[in-house]
């Protein structure tokens, strides 16, 4: 396979998972206070939402780059 048509793989693949999930959740600790040997953290979620937009683009340009990487 190309280097094109594995970009096309990829980017079909991030599509279908923005299709798919409504967006991803991540946590982020932060050391607030560190004295001695005890430590305060903070923990904080967060949500990163996909559009759809971007999904369907991903969808249609890793189409495009796997059809055009089969061509000669």
């Amino acid at each position: 396979m190309k280097s094109k048509q594995w970009k096309g793989v990829v980017l079909l693949a991030m599509g279908v998972a923005g299709l798919s999930l409504d967006g991803f959740s991540y946590t982020q600790s932060t050391a607030v206070l560190s004295q001695a040997s005890v430590t305060l953290t903070v923990r904080q979620m967060g949500t990163i939402a996909v559009p759809l937009w971007a999904s369907v683009a991903a969808l249609l340009l890793g189409g495009l780059l796997l059809w055009t990487g089969r061509q000669r």
